[in-house]
C-alpha cells in the first residue's frame, strides 16, 4: 500500500503491528512484515542465480555502459499507484530489462538498448477445449509481432467471489512471438502450483508482452475464469485491467 505524506506526517520508518514502512523510487509504502518463506525450489534457485549474475554484471561493465543505462532511465517516466510520477534508476532499468530477457532464455545486455515501441494486443479471451480440460488464451488486436513474446502467469485457486487481481501469480512458459493462442491444461497447472484445477474456484491469469531485443515490457493484459466440472465459466467483465504508464 502506497502512502501520500502531508504537512503533519513527513516520513515513516519501522514496524507497526504486522506491517513495516519501506521506500523506493515510487514512494513510501507499507508491506506485511514476516520471515520470508524459503522453500529452495528449483525455480527459486534459478531466479536467485539469475539476479546474482546480473548484479555482478552491473558491477563489471564499464562506467560508460552504466552511464548509458542511467541516461536511458532518465528518459523514462513511470507512475506509482497514487498517480505520482517518478524516474527509475539506471540500475533498476538494467535489472528489469535483463531479468525479462533471462525469462526468455536470452543473454543479458551490457549496453543500454533504445526504448522500443511495443505493439499491443488489445485484449484476450478464454476459449474452452473440453478434451484434456484445456483452455486457450486467444489474443485479439494487431496480432502477433516478430520479437514480441508474452509471459503467461496464473494464480492459485480462489473463491468464486474473489473480484480483484493484485495477488500471487506464478509464471508459465512464454508464448512464441509467432502465435496468438496459448494453451493451458491441467498438467501445466499442476507443474506450477502442485495441484489441479478445483471445481467452483476462480483463477486469475495475465499476460505481459516482452520486447525480446531490449527486455522492456508492455501493458499487462488480465482475465479470469471459474472452473466447473469438466467445463469453464468465463468472467465476461474482465476485471481490473491495468493502465499504460506514461
Amino acid at each position: 500500500m502506497l502512502i501520500a505524506l502531508s504537512g503533519l506526517v513527513t516520513d515513516m520508518n519501522g514496524k507497526l503491528g504486522g506491517s513495516c514502512a519501506a521506500r523506493n523510487r515510487a514512494g513510501l509504502y507499507f508491506k506485511n512484515w514476516k520471515v520470508p518463506r524459503n522453500p529452495q525450489s528449483a525455480d527459486q534457485i534459478k531466479n536467485r542465480t539469475s539476479w546474482k549474475t546480473l548484479v555482478k554484471l552491473w558491477q563489471t561493465i564499464s562506467d560508460g555502459q552504466r552511464s548509458g543505462w542511467i541516461a536511458l532511465a532518465k528518459s523514462l517516466k513511470h507512475q506509482n499507484k497514487l498517480a505520482k510520477s517518478f524516474v527509475p534508476s539506471g540500475y533498476n532499468v538494467f535489472l528489469s530489462c535483463n531479468q525479462n530477457r533471462s525469462l526468455l532464455s536470452l543473454a543479458p545486455l551490457s549496453d543500454a538498448p533504445t526504448y522500443p515501441a511495443i505493439p499491443q494486443f488489445t485484449d484476450f479471451t478464454i476459449a474452452i477445449v473440453h478434451s484434456g480440460l484445456q483452455i486457450n488464451l486467444i489474443f485479439t488486436g494487431d496480432g502477433p509481432s516478430t520479437g514480441i513474446f508474452y509471459l503467461i502467469y496464473v494464480t492459485k485457486a480462489f473463491s468464486a467471489g474473489k473480484n480483484q487481481m493484485s495477488m500471487n501469480f506464478r509464471q508459465f512458459p512464454s508464448m512464441n512471438d509467432s502465435d496468438n493462442i496459448f494453451a493451458l491444461g491441467q498438467l501445466n497447472y499442476s507443474h506450477i502450483w502442485n495441484s489441479l484445477f478445483i471445481p467452483g474456484k476462480r483463477y486469475f491469469i495475465k499476460a505481459i508482452p516482452i520486447h525480446a531485443a531490449s527486455g522492456f515490457s508492455g501493458l499487462p493484459l488480465k482475465n479470469n475464469f471459474i472452473f466447473s466440472t469438466n467445463t469453464w465459466i468465463l468472467n465476461s467483465s474482465r476485471l481490473d485491467f491495468e493502465t499504460i504508464l506514461t
